[in-house]
């Protein structure tokens, strides 16, 4: 088994049907975390809009390693 896949393990589905490349249900973040230790380096979201989204993915000024606040 690949460290990849090692890190998905638990995730719904989780199968590597080429090398490298990891599919499976939606992950929780323990799972990511485990998945970018491994050398994940993309993770696509293909959900519909309708779909519970347990998280917020980060926009693109926070992937980039900045932060936002609002005061009021």
């Amino acid at each position: 088994m690949s460290q990849l896949l090692d890190a998905a393990a638990g995730v719904a589905n989780a199968c590597e049907p080429i090398p490298g490349v990891v599919t499976g249900g939606q992950p929780t973040l323990a799972h990511l975390t485990a998945l970018k230790r491994a050398g994940c380096e993309v993770i696509l979201d293909i959900r519909e809009p309708m779909e519970p989204q347990p998280f917020r993915a980060p926009t693109p000024f926070e992937r980039r390693g900045s932060s936002t606040s609002t005061s009021r």
